[in-house]
């Protein structure tokens, strides 16, 4: 009655948003990586340079990763790299992307924490980082994006 009377806001709504974002920092502290796990485009080393392009043109994406049979990660290409050796003339479309493929690449695994995946997106300038299984097997899950990461901390920022 008092607050009405005064036409001043009640602290009830103010406690009520801190917990709220409390809640929702608590909720980002405790997630793991694999829960904001995207599709990523992957190829196996055989495959074309051509196809490269044409699966990073259809995802709209700088890179399409490179998996074995087994799906263990072997590395990305970036299509810049095409670009600059088809352009010197040492690959061609047909040539295999094992001959432009790039295995020191960013990523994390899938059970580590939203803070581990924070803090690898502040090592480098990438809106996509690589996610895999675990250390021994390297499997290629997907990417984790830097959109998905802020939209997620948005919740109590």
């Amino acid at each position: 009655m008092v607050v009405y009377r005064l036409q001043s806001a009640s602290t009830y709504p103010v406690v009520g948003s801190h917990f709220n974002c409390s809640e929702a920092k608590y909720d980002f502290d405790n997630m793991r990586v694999a829960e904001l796990i995207i599709p990523g485009a992957a190829l196996q080393p055989q495959e074309s340079v051509g196809q490269a392009l044409a699966v990073s043109s259809l995802k709209r994406e700088r890179y399409a990763y490179v998996i074995n049979a087994a799906g263990a990660f072997l590395g990305v290409v970036l299509i810049h790299d095409i670009a600059r050796k088809m352009l010197a003339q040492e690959i061609t479309l047909d040539s295999p992307v094992a001959m432009v493929t790039d295995d020191n690449f960013p990523f994390v695994y899938q059970n580590q924490s939203m803070r581990e995946g924070w803090e690898a997106f502040a090592r480098v300038t990438l809106e996509r980082l690589l996610v895999l299984n675990n250390p021994q097997e390297k499997r290629f899950l997907g990417a984790l994006t830097k959109t998905s990461l802020i939209q997620k901390a948005q919740e109590f920022l």
